[in-house]
C-alpha cells in the first residue's frame, strides 16, 4: 500500500468515526431539545389553567403588594415573647407606657407567684393606684397592643368615695402575666408600636351631662382658652402659653377637658375636642401671626 492511498484510508476513517460521534450528538441534542420542548408546553398549559381558574394572577404586582401588605400587618399583630423578665424590666415597661401615653397614671407595683405553661414560664404582678378613667384606657389599649407579649388576667375599677381627695377619679387594680422563654427576644430589641389614636368619648362613671369645675389647677392641663397657636406640623401644634412659653402638642395629647383631635395642615388649623359638661364640642385654634 503506497503512502498516499494509507493516508486517504486514515482520513477516511477518522471522517467516519467524527460523522458517527456528530450523529449521536445530534440525537441526544434532539431528544433533550424534544424532552425540554414538552416540560415547557407542560408549564405553560398549567400557568395557563391556573390563569383561568385565578384570574387574580395575572396582576403579578398587584398580588407582591397585597402579600407585602399582608406581612406588615400582621407584623404589626406579632407579639413578642421576652427572653427573660425580672420585677425591675417589667416596672421599667410599665413606667414608660404610663408616662408616655397615660400621664395621669400613677401605681403601686407588687410581685406575685410565678407559673409556667409547659415550657413556657410567667411571673406575675398586681398593679393599683387611683387615676382618671381616660388615662387607665390609654394604658390598659397600649398594654394590650404593644409588641411584649403582657397579658391582663383581672381588672377592677373601684369609684372612689365623693368628697375624698380622689373624688375625680378611679381606684384600680390590675393583674398581669408576663412569659419569657428561652428562645424568646430581649426586651430590649422590641420597638413600640405607632399605634392608631384611641380614646372613649365620655366618662362612664358620671352623668352625661354635669357642671363643670370652677377652677382649673395645673394637674388638669393647658387650658386652651388662654393659649395662642404660633406653629403648626403635620404632626404637632406649637402653643404659646401666657404669652411666656412654649409647649408643644401631637395628636391625642390632653389638655385642660379635652385633647388634641386633628391637625388640618391645609387650612392651618388644630382641633380639639372638648368635654367639659359632658357634650364634647370642638375648639379650633388658628395661626396667630404677632
Amino acid at each position: 500500500m503506497t503512502y498516499a492511498i494509507r493516508n486517504s484510508v486514515i482520513l477516511l476513517s477518522l471522517m467516519i468515526i467524527m460523522i458517527i460521534v456528530m450523529a449521536v450528538n445530534n440525537s441526544r441534542g434532539l431528544n433533550v431539545l424534544h424532552r425540554v420542548t414538552q416540560e415547557k408546553n407542560m408549564k405553560a398549559n398549567i400557568l395557563k389553567e391556573l390563569r383561568r381558574e385565578n384570574p387574580d394572577l395575572v396582576n403579578e404586582k398587584q398580588i407582591i403588594e397585597e402579600h407585602k401588605m399582608l406581612l406588615e400587618e400582621a407584623e404589626k399583630r406579632t407579639k413578642h415573647i421576652l427572653k427573660n423578665d425580672t420585677p425591675t424590666t417589667t416596672y421599667d415597661y410599665l413606667t414608660s407606657l404610663s408616662k408616655k401615653y397615660s400621664k395621669g397614671l400613677k401605681f403601686d407595683f407588687v410581685t406575685g407567684t410565678p407559673g409556667a405553661i409547659g415550657e413556657t414560664f410567667y411571673d406575675k404582678y398586681t398593679i393599683s393606684g387611683n387615676s382618671d378613667i381616660f388615662s387607665i384606657y390609654n394604658f390598659i389599649y397600649q398594654l394590650e397592643e404593644q409588641p411584649p407579649l403582657y397579658t391582663v388576667e383581672k381588672f377592677a375599677l373601684i369609684e372612689n368615695e365623693k368628697g375624698s381627695i380622689f373624688s375625680d377619679t378611679l381606684h384600680f387594680d390590675i393583674e398581669l402575666n408576663v412569659y419569657f422563654d428561652a428562645n424568646g427576644t430581649d426586651m430590649a430589641d422590641i420597638n413600640l408600636r405607632q399605634l392608631p389614636y384611641s380614646k372613649i368619648s365620655y366618662n362612664p362613671f358620671r352623668f352625661r351631662v354635669y357642671e363643670p369645675k370652677e377652677e382649673l389647677n395645673e394637674d388638669m392641663g393647658i387650658n386652651i382658652d388662654a393659649v395662642t397657636m404660633i406653629g403648626i406640623t403635620k404632626d404637632k401644634v406649637f402653643l404659646k402659653i401666657q404669652g411666656h412659653y412654649v409647649q408643644s402638642l401631637a395628636i391625642g395629647d390632653e389638655i385642660a377637658y379635652g385633647y388634641l383631635e386633628k391637625i388640618d395642615m391645609k387650612n392651618q388649623l388644630a382641633i380639639f375636642k372638648i368635654n367639659k359638661t359632658g357634650i364634647p364640642q370642638e375648639k379650633i385654634l388658628k395661626i396667630e401671626k404677632d
